[in-house]
């Protein structure tokens, strides 16, 4: 059985108004994880309106297929170095860990596919 899980999470201003959200999903595969058939966690960035953000998009994603094909990329939400006003100061931070080659377009280990 093939489980995915999605949430929605919302900022809003001192009145109650949306003013950004992060949208966090949960794909859990069906039979065996593999780099194949990888365990992905992913959190976005949103809008007001619940539309991925273009400057703040992935701000979480991680994929494990096996102990040799891991994972980790990790970026501030824009949102949050806005409201600290240190977006002049940090412009921009990623942070990736991996273990094997993963795409993160496609969601999955670029090795699996390749020709043998």
């Amino acid at each position: 059985m093939k489980i995915d899980v999605s949430l929605s999470l919302g900022f809003t201003d001192k009145g109650g108004k949306p003013e950004s959200g992060i949208n966090v999903s949960l794909s859990i595969p069906a039979g065996e994880m593999t780099p194949a058939n990888p365990v992905k966690f992913i959190a976005v960035q949103t809008d007001p309106e619940g539309k991925e953000t273009k400057n703040g998009g992935k701000i979480l994603e991680v994929a494990v297929g096996d102990k040799s094909h891991i994972y980790v990329a990790v970026a501030p939400p824009k949102y949050l170095l806005e409201k600290a006003n240190i977006e002049k100061t940090v412009r921009a931070l990623d942070v990736k860990v991996q273990e094997g080659k993963y795409n993160s377009e496609k969601g999955e280990f670029d090795e699996v596919n390749a020709p043998g």
